[in-house]
């Protein structure tokens, strides 16, 4: 099989040519990724390299073959500080390999899924900076414990008000992308957010709580079809920057 070595921030691993596919690693890239089950003596060939570039992540995706069925293969990777499985929807069913992974994981991304594991697996990552979390609603309450949270993005993801949020203290990044969160009273009490972006929200009228985030810098709006206005936003008093995209669905 060919080699794909295309956006030089990820290196692509295919089976038959990993030791090949690894000889283009180097400090530009950011993401090792494979869409396909490896043989255990790769997964071992992919950790020794990533232990000389500790900076640099690892992602299982898009199992068309469906081969990737869970994530047993981290085991190899008890020295990992960022790892997402993305696009696996027919294949993964199982998340529980997560226990291999160090406590104090940097990044840690789990796509949609056919079948929703539990997200009890993600509680023991105390240290986590930034989660992104699609469409996995079992056990989401779990997302309220990780309080060093930094980052956080849910996609496809509806909750019925924010209070899962609120004890997330160090968050300053925060992503709602496609589900039904209608209600965003909470906003303000969350965290110290500078970044917000709702995006493709369904049924989100009301934006008006954007306007008591002190801390917010950048406001990010994009196909939010009920939305017919912003609020007077004078109270927002960091608030650099404001991007508005198009309220109408795509296509």
């Amino acid at each position: 099989m060919s080699l794909h070595r295309r956006d030089p921030r990820f290196l692509t691993l295919e089976p038959g040519s990993v030791s090949a596919g690894l000889r283009q690693m180097d400090e530009a890239v950011e993401v090792v990724q494979f869409s396909s089950a490896l043989e255990d003596a790769d997964y071992r060939r992919i950790a020794k390299v990533l232990r000389k570039f500790p900076e640099a992540g690892l992602r299982a995706f898009g199992s068309y073959d469906g081969s990737i069925r869970d994530l047993d293969f981290l085991r190899h990777f008890p020295e990992l500080r960022s790892f997402s499985a993305d696009a696996l929807y027919q294949s993964l069913e199982d998340i529980t390999g997560l226990e291999h992974l160090r406590t104090d994981l940097n990044f840690l991304g789990i796509g949609q899924t056919k079948k929703r594991p539990s997200l009890a697996p993600v509680a023991r990552f105390r240290e986590l900076r930034s989660l992104y979390l699609e469409g996995q609603t079992k056990d989401i309450e779990v997302v309220g414990t990780l309080t060093n949270l930094a980052s956080l993005t849910l996609r496809s993801i509806s909750l019925p008000d924010l209070s899962l949020l609120k004890p997330l203290s160090e968050l300053r990044a925060l992503d709602l992308k496609l589900g039904g969160t209608r209600e965003l009273s909470l906003l303000p009490e969350i965290g110290r957010i500078e970044y917000l972006e709702l995006w493709m929200v369904k049924g989100l009228a009301d934006i008006s709580p954007v306007a008591a985030m002190p801390h917010m810098e950048f406001l990010f709006l994009q196909s939010l079809r009920q939305v017919t206005a912003l609020p007077a936003l004078s109270n927002a008093t960091s608030l650099r920057r404001v991007w508005l995209e198009t309220r109408s669905s795509p296509g």
